[in-house]
Protein backbone atom coordinates (compact mmCIF):
# COMPACT_ATOMS: atom_id res chain seq x y z
CA UNK A 1 0.00 0.00 0.00
CA UNK A 2 3.12 2.83 0.52
CA UNK A 3 4.22 1.63 -2.35
CA UNK A 4 1.16 2.34 -4.23
CA UNK A 5 1.42 5.13 -2.28
CA UNK A 6 4.31 6.77 -3.49
CA UNK A 7 3.76 5.65 -7.21
CA UNK A 8 0.62 7.80 -7.09
CA UNK A 9 1.80 10.77 -6.04
CA UNK A 10 4.92 10.77 -8.51
CA UNK A 11 1.86 10.22 -11.10
CA UNK A 12 0.15 13.16 -9.57
CA UNK A 13 3.93 15.69 -9.79
CA UNK A 14 4.53 14.65 -13.63
CA UNK A 15 0.97 15.52 -14.24
CA UNK A 16 1.07 18.60 -12.54
CA UNK A 17 4.17 19.55 -14.45
CA UNK A 18 1.99 19.86 -17.56
CA UNK A 19 0.04 23.20 -17.62
CA UNK A 20 -3.24 21.82 -19.22
CA UNK A 21 -3.62 19.12 -16.74
CA UNK A 22 -3.10 21.99 -13.85
CA UNK A 23 -5.87 23.78 -15.36
CA UNK A 24 -8.38 21.04 -15.65
CA UNK A 25 -7.31 19.94 -11.81
CA UNK A 26 -7.40 23.89 -10.69
CA UNK A 27 -10.76 24.26 -12.51
CA UNK A 28 -12.07 20.78 -11.15
CA UNK A 29 -11.27 21.98 -7.45
CA UNK A 30 -12.35 26.02 -7.67
CA UNK A 31 -15.95 24.30 -8.46
CA UNK A 32 -16.00 20.98 -6.31
CA UNK A 33 -16.60 19.09 -9.65
CA UNK A 34 -15.86 15.84 -8.02
CA UNK A 35 -18.03 16.32 -4.91
CA UNK A 36 -20.47 17.17 -7.22
CA UNK A 37 -20.26 14.18 -9.71
CA UNK A 38 -20.45 11.80 -6.11
CA UNK A 39 -23.62 13.41 -4.96
CA UNK A 40 -25.35 12.99 -8.33
CA UNK A 41 -24.11 9.06 -8.75
CA UNK A 42 -26.06 8.80 -4.49
CA UNK A 43 -29.18 10.49 -5.71
CA UNK A 44 -29.30 8.74 -8.33
CA UNK A 45 -28.66 5.48 -6.36
CA UNK A 46 -31.33 6.38 -4.01
CA UNK A 47 -33.72 7.21 -6.40
CA UNK A 48 -33.01 3.71 -8.05
CA UNK A 49 -33.65 2.53 -4.59
CA UNK A 50 -36.64 4.37 -3.56
CA UNK A 51 -38.66 3.67 -6.88
CA UNK A 52 -37.88 -0.22 -6.48
CA UNK A 53 -39.27 0.27 -3.18
CA UNK A 54 -42.37 2.36 -3.67
CA UNK A 55 -45.90 1.26 -3.61
CA UNK A 56 -47.49 0.46 -6.65
CA UNK A 57 -50.22 -1.37 -8.75
CA UNK A 58 -51.14 -2.71 -11.83
CA UNK A 59 -54.56 -3.55 -13.20
CA UNK A 60 -56.06 -6.97 -15.00
CA UNK A 61 -59.28 -8.40 -16.40
CA UNK A 62 -59.56 -11.91 -15.35
CA UNK A 63 -61.72 -14.21 -16.36
CA UNK A 64 -64.13 -16.14 -13.58
CA UNK A 65 -64.62 -19.81 -13.52
CA UNK A 66 -67.56 -21.69 -12.02
CA UNK A 67 -67.18 -24.06 -9.55
CA UNK A 68 -70.47 -26.21 -9.53
CA UNK A 69 -71.73 -29.83 -9.73
CA UNK A 70 -72.52 -31.06 -13.21
CA UNK A 71 -75.81 -31.27 -12.55
CA UNK A 72 -76.05 -27.62 -12.72
CA UNK A 73 -74.67 -25.19 -15.83
CA UNK A 74 -75.11 -21.41 -15.55
CA UNK A 75 -77.99 -19.85 -17.91
CA UNK A 76 -76.50 -16.09 -16.99
CA UNK A 77 -73.50 -14.31 -15.23
CA UNK A 78 -73.66 -10.65 -14.57
CA UNK A 79 -69.94 -10.62 -16.35
CA UNK A 80 -67.60 -13.19 -17.44
CA UNK A 81 -64.64 -11.68 -16.12
CA UNK A 82 -63.46 -9.05 -13.62
CA UNK A 83 -61.47 -6.10 -12.80
CA UNK A 84 -58.20 -7.31 -10.47
CA UNK A 85 -56.03 -4.38 -8.63
CA UNK A 86 -52.73 -6.08 -7.69
CA UNK A 87 -50.58 -3.97 -5.08
CA UNK A 88 -47.13 -3.59 -3.95
CA UNK A 89 -43.63 -2.56 -4.27
CA UNK A 90 -42.36 -2.15 -8.04
CA UNK A 91 -40.12 -4.74 -7.45
CA UNK A 92 -42.41 -7.50 -6.93
CA UNK A 93 -45.41 -6.27 -9.63
CA UNK A 94 -42.45 -6.13 -12.34
CA UNK A 95 -43.15 -9.94 -13.38
CA UNK A 96 -46.83 -10.27 -12.46
CA UNK A 97 -49.17 -10.89 -15.21
CA UNK A 98 -52.62 -11.75 -15.86
CA UNK A 99 -51.96 -15.68 -15.52
CA UNK A 100 -50.51 -15.56 -12.02
CA UNK A 101 -54.54 -14.59 -11.50
CA UNK A 102 -57.55 -16.99 -11.17
CA UNK A 103 -60.72 -15.91 -10.76
CA UNK A 104 -63.55 -18.38 -8.71
CA UNK A 105 -67.46 -18.21 -8.32
CA UNK A 106 -67.92 -21.00 -6.08
CA UNK A 107 -71.78 -22.09 -6.39
CA UNK A 108 -73.37 -24.16 -3.74
CA UNK A 109 -76.88 -25.28 -3.11
CA UNK A 110 -78.40 -23.21 -6.55
CA UNK A 111 -81.96 -22.90 -7.00
CA UNK A 112 -82.59 -23.55 -10.66
CA UNK A 113 -84.06 -20.56 -12.17
CA UNK A 114 -83.13 -17.69 -9.21
CA UNK A 115 -80.92 -15.19 -9.58
CA UNK A 116 -78.42 -15.07 -6.64
CA UNK A 117 -75.14 -13.47 -5.15
CA UNK A 118 -72.23 -15.57 -4.71
CA UNK A 119 -68.78 -14.82 -3.60
CA UNK A 120 -65.57 -14.63 -5.88
CA UNK A 121 -62.45 -15.84 -5.05
CA UNK A 122 -59.04 -14.12 -6.71
CA UNK A 123 -56.03 -16.39 -6.31
CA UNK A 124 -52.33 -15.49 -6.89
CA UNK A 125 -50.12 -18.35 -8.51
CA UNK A 126 -46.78 -18.06 -7.93
CA UNK A 127 -46.67 -14.07 -6.11
CA UNK A 128 -44.76 -12.97 -3.62
CA UNK A 129 -46.57 -12.49 -0.17
CA UNK A 130 -46.30 -9.25 -0.06
CA UNK A 131 -48.24 -8.39 -2.73
CA UNK A 132 -52.22 -7.20 -1.95
CA UNK A 133 -55.00 -8.73 -4.60
CA UNK A 134 -58.47 -6.68 -4.86
CA UNK A 135 -61.02 -7.87 -7.11
CA UNK A 136 -63.46 -4.74 -8.36
CA UNK A 137 -66.44 -7.53 -7.72
CA UNK A 138 -66.86 -9.22 -4.22
CA UNK A 139 -69.77 -11.43 -5.48
CA UNK A 140 -71.71 -12.14 -8.61
CA UNK A 141 -75.42 -12.08 -10.06
CA UNK A 142 -75.84 -15.78 -11.22
CA UNK A 143 -78.52 -17.54 -12.93
CA UNK A 144 -78.07 -21.40 -12.61
CA UNK A 145 -80.38 -24.16 -14.36
CA UNK A 146 -80.17 -27.73 -14.21
CA UNK A 147 -77.98 -29.23 -17.22
CA UNK A 148 -79.40 -30.83 -19.94
CA UNK A 149 -77.33 -33.07 -22.82
CA UNK A 150 -78.02 -33.52 -26.48
CA UNK A 151 -76.77 -34.24 -29.58
CA UNK A 152 -76.74 -31.21 -31.97
CA UNK A 153 -76.10 -30.92 -35.78
CA UNK A 154 -72.97 -29.14 -37.07
CA UNK A 155 -73.58 -26.80 -40.11
CA UNK A 156 -71.19 -24.98 -42.26
CA UNK A 157 -70.98 -21.76 -43.12
CA UNK A 158 -69.29 -20.38 -46.44
CA UNK A 159 -68.34 -16.84 -47.87
CA UNK A 160 -67.11 -15.37 -50.76
CA UNK A 161 -66.91 -17.42 -53.87
CA UNK A 162 -65.15 -20.37 -56.37
CA UNK A 163 -63.80 -19.21 -59.98
CA UNK A 164 -65.66 -18.43 -62.59
CA UNK A 165 -67.41 -21.40 -64.22
CA UNK A 166 -67.30 -23.34 -60.86
CA UNK A 167 -69.94 -24.48 -58.93
CA UNK A 168 -69.95 -25.43 -54.93
CA UNK A 169 -71.81 -28.45 -53.62
CA UNK A 170 -73.04 -29.55 -50.62
CA UNK A 171 -70.32 -29.25 -47.69
CA UNK A 172 -70.21 -31.82 -44.97
CA UNK A 173 -69.07 -32.28 -41.85
CA UNK A 174 -67.18 -35.08 -39.69
CA UNK A 175 -68.58 -35.85 -37.87
CA UNK A 176 -71.89 -34.38 -38.47
CA UNK A 177 -73.22 -33.68 -34.94
CA UNK A 178 -71.56 -33.07 -31.39
CA UNK A 179 -72.69 -33.81 -27.73
CA UNK A 180 -73.53 -30.72 -26.29
CA UNK A 181 -74.51 -29.66 -22.70
CA UNK A 182 -75.82 -26.47 -21.04
CA UNK A 183 -78.61 -24.89 -19.19
CA UNK A 184 -82.36 -25.69 -19.99
CA UNK A 185 -83.50 -23.22 -21.30
CA UNK A 186 -80.50 -22.66 -24.09
CA UNK A 187 -80.61 -26.06 -24.51
CA UNK A 188 -84.42 -26.10 -25.59
CA UNK A 189 -83.80 -23.15 -28.57
CA UNK A 190 -80.59 -25.27 -29.61
CA UNK A 191 -81.67 -26.72 -32.95
CA UNK A 192 -77.79 -26.43 -34.74
CA UNK A 193 -74.36 -25.05 -34.19
CA UNK A 194 -72.64 -23.45 -36.81
CA UNK A 195 -68.77 -23.42 -37.74
CA UNK A 196 -66.17 -20.27 -38.26
CA UNK A 197 -67.02 -19.29 -41.88
CA UNK A 198 -64.47 -21.24 -44.82
CA UNK A 199 -63.77 -18.89 -47.63
CA UNK A 200 -64.37 -20.43 -50.66
CA UNK A 201 -62.51 -17.66 -52.77
CA UNK A 202 -59.89 -19.22 -55.19
CA UNK A 203 -60.95 -22.99 -55.23
CA UNK A 204 -61.18 -24.63 -58.50
CA UNK A 205 -61.41 -28.58 -57.18
CA UNK A 206 -62.91 -30.31 -53.86
CA UNK A 207 -61.01 -29.41 -50.78
CA UNK A 208 -61.61 -30.81 -46.94
CA UNK A 209 -59.90 -28.40 -44.08
CA UNK A 210 -60.21 -28.51 -40.49
CA UNK A 211 -63.33 -26.94 -39.08
CA UNK A 212 -64.07 -24.84 -35.76
CA UNK A 213 -67.11 -23.90 -33.92
CA UNK A 214 -68.10 -20.42 -34.10
CA UNK A 215 -67.53 -19.31 -30.50
CA UNK A 216 -70.47 -16.83 -30.47
CA UNK A 217 -72.99 -19.66 -31.22
CA UNK A 218 -71.30 -21.52 -27.71
CA UNK A 219 -72.25 -18.90 -25.16
CA UNK A 220 -73.00 -20.71 -21.73
CA UNK A 221 -72.31 -24.55 -23.68
CA UNK A 222 -70.04 -27.31 -22.94
CA UNK A 223 -68.90 -29.40 -26.45
CA UNK A 224 -67.35 -32.80 -25.87
CA UNK A 225 -65.93 -32.38 -29.78
CA UNK A 226 -64.39 -29.70 -30.64
CA UNK A 227 -62.13 -30.34 -33.63
CA UNK A 228 -64.35 -31.33 -37.07
CA UNK A 229 -63.06 -31.59 -40.88
CA UNK A 230 -64.92 -29.74 -43.42
CA UNK A 231 -65.08 -31.09 -46.75
CA UNK A 232 -66.43 -29.12 -49.88
CA UNK A 233 -67.41 -30.15 -53.20
CA UNK A 234 -66.47 -27.77 -56.58
CA UNK A 235 -67.76 -28.72 -59.94
CA UNK A 236 -66.34 -27.89 -63.39
CA UNK A 237 -68.92 -26.23 -64.76
CA UNK A 238 -68.35 -27.31 -68.46
CA UNK A 239 -71.06 -29.84 -69.03
CA UNK A 240 -73.62 -29.12 -66.36
CA UNK A 241 -76.83 -27.86 -66.54
CA UNK A 242 -78.10 -26.29 -63.45
CA UNK A 243 -81.70 -26.00 -62.17
CA UNK A 244 -83.72 -24.28 -59.69
CA UNK A 245 -86.92 -25.47 -58.76
CA UNK A 246 -89.78 -24.66 -55.64
CA UNK A 247 -89.75 -27.60 -52.87
CA UNK A 248 -93.01 -29.15 -52.29
CA UNK A 249 -93.95 -31.16 -49.03
CA UNK A 250 -95.25 -34.51 -49.23
CA UNK A 251 -96.69 -37.04 -46.89
CA UNK A 252 -97.01 -34.66 -43.58
CA UNK A 253 -99.06 -35.47 -40.61
CA UNK A 254 -102.16 -33.86 -40.57
CA UNK A 255 -101.81 -32.71 -37.07
CA UNK A 256 -98.61 -31.00 -36.84
CA UNK A 257 -97.71 -27.48 -38.06
CA UNK A 258 -93.99 -27.18 -39.71
CA UNK A 259 -92.23 -24.55 -41.52
CA UNK A 260 -89.13 -23.96 -43.46
CA UNK A 261 -87.20 -21.29 -45.05
CA UNK A 262 -85.48 -23.28 -47.98
CA UNK A 263 -88.38 -22.66 -50.67
CA UNK A 264 -86.36 -24.05 -53.89
CA UNK A 265 -83.33 -25.89 -54.45
CA UNK A 266 -80.81 -26.36 -57.47
CA UNK A 267 -80.48 -29.34 -59.30
CA UNK A 268 -76.83 -30.15 -60.97
CA UNK A 269 -77.47 -32.43 -64.04
CA UNK A 270 -74.77 -34.05 -66.51
CA UNK A 271 -75.53 -33.01 -69.68
CA UNK A 272 -73.40 -33.93 -72.77
CA UNK A 273 -75.15 -32.36 -74.56
CA UNK A 274 -75.05 -28.28 -73.37
CA UNK A 275 -76.69 -27.17 -76.52
CA UNK A 276 -80.42 -28.88 -75.81
CA UNK A 277 -81.87 -26.92 -72.96
CA UNK A 278 -83.23 -28.80 -69.78
CA UNK A 279 -86.85 -28.45 -69.06
CA UNK A 280 -87.25 -27.55 -65.58
CA UNK A 281 -90.95 -29.19 -65.87
CA UNK A 282 -89.14 -32.48 -66.12
CA UNK A 283 -87.50 -32.01 -62.15
CA UNK A 284 -89.98 -32.47 -59.07
CA UNK A 285 -88.04 -31.56 -55.92
CA UNK A 286 -89.57 -32.94 -52.57
CA UNK A 287 -89.37 -33.42 -49.17
CA UNK A 288 -90.31 -36.53 -47.79
CA UNK A 289 -92.09 -36.79 -44.00
CA UNK A 290 -91.96 -40.11 -44.15
CA UNK A 291 -87.91 -39.71 -44.18
CA UNK A 292 -88.16 -38.67 -40.50
CA UNK A 293 -89.39 -41.15 -37.79
CA UNK A 294 -90.41 -38.50 -35.64
CA UNK A 295 -92.58 -37.31 -37.96
CA UNK A 296 -94.06 -40.30 -38.66
CA UNK A 297 -94.88 -40.64 -34.66
CA UNK A 298 -96.52 -37.33 -34.83
CA UNK A 299 -98.58 -37.95 -31.59
CA UNK A 300 -94.78 -37.75 -29.74
CA UNK A 301 -93.84 -34.32 -30.83
CA UNK A 302 -95.33 -31.87 -27.01
CA UNK A 303 -92.90 -29.04 -28.32
CA UNK A 304 -91.61 -27.19 -31.09
CA UNK A 305 -88.59 -29.45 -33.01
CA UNK A 306 -86.21 -29.20 -36.09
CA UNK A 307 -86.10 -32.45 -37.98
CA UNK A 308 -83.89 -32.42 -40.99
CA UNK A 309 -85.45 -33.81 -44.34
CA UNK A 310 -83.34 -34.94 -47.33
CA UNK A 311 -84.32 -33.07 -50.46
CA UNK A 312 -85.55 -35.44 -53.33
CA UNK A 313 -85.72 -35.46 -57.11
CA UNK A 314 -87.82 -36.79 -59.48
CA UNK A 315 -85.82 -36.43 -62.86
CA UNK A 316 -87.22 -37.06 -65.82
CA UNK A 317 -84.95 -34.99 -67.89
CA UNK A 318 -82.84 -38.49 -69.01
CA UNK A 319 -79.71 -36.42 -67.58
CA UNK A 320 -77.68 -38.05 -64.68
CA UNK A 321 -78.15 -35.93 -61.45
CA UNK A 322 -75.01 -35.10 -60.20
CA UNK A 323 -76.42 -32.28 -56.71
CA UNK A 324 -79.70 -31.28 -55.01
CA UNK A 325 -78.20 -28.06 -53.28
CA UNK A 326 -79.29 -27.56 -50.62
CA UNK A 327 -79.39 -31.67 -49.77
CA UNK A 328 -80.95 -31.26 -46.98
CA UNK A 329 -83.36 -28.40 -45.06
CA UNK A 330 -84.51 -27.75 -41.45
CA UNK A 331 -88.06 -28.61 -41.04
CA UNK A 332 -89.67 -26.69 -37.63
CA UNK A 333 -92.32 -28.72 -36.51
CA UNK A 334 -94.97 -28.62 -33.47
CA UNK A 335 -98.21 -30.25 -32.53
CA UNK A 336 -101.36 -28.14 -33.95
Amino acid sequence: MKKLHTLSLELLEKLNSFSWFRGISDFMNKHKIVQKFLCLVIAAVLWYYNDTKRLSEVHFKVPVQVDMSRDFAVADIERRQISVTVRGNAEDLRNVGQNNLSAYLRIQNPVPGDAARFPVTVLGNEMPESVQIEPADKTLYVTVERRVVKKVPIEPVLEGSVDSGYFVGNSTITPSETEVSGPESVMKKLHTLTIEPVSLTGYTTTFRIPAKINPESTKYLDLYQKNFVIEVPVFDGRNISRVKRDIVPVNMPENIAYSFSAKAAEVYLKNDKPDQAVSPDDLDLYIDGSDSPVLSRGDAISEEIVVYLPVRVRNRTGSPTLEIVPGKIAVKVRKK
